[in-house]
């Protein structure tokens, strides 16, 4: 369970969930577009990322000096199916965790 507590801790940010959103949306992206997109500076986006990474969302991808950034589908599947499970154990809790639709 700890281990799945650092998904949640690590998706419970107003910068990480736009990164998420950012990198599901093009596919695969490189860092440096990820902090022009979002605006941020390489040592915040670099923070950001490593949590991600940490948490096992994202998958990176070394391309000479750049790393490419995509989501890790099968973990956010095993997330989901957790999640789904915690949902059955709590009922009036019954909206995803990182978009709000109804499970």
């Amino acid at each position: 369970m700890k281990k799945g507590a650092g998904v949640f801790r690590a998706s419970n940010n107003p910068t990480r969930q736009q990164m998420i959103r950012l990198i599901t949306e093009k596919g695969k992206i490189k860092a440096t577009d990820i902090n022009k997109h979002l605006k941020l500076n390489q040592a915040a986006s670099s923070s950001h990322l490593r949590v991600l990474r940490e948490a096992r969302l994202l998958n990176a991808e070394r391309m000479g000096r750049e790393i490419l950034y995509s989501i890790n589908d099968v973990r956010f599947k095993e997330v989901e199916r957790v999640t789904k499970e915690l949902v059955l154990l709590v009922p009036q809790a019954a909206s995803c965790f990182f978009c709000g639709c109804s499970i």
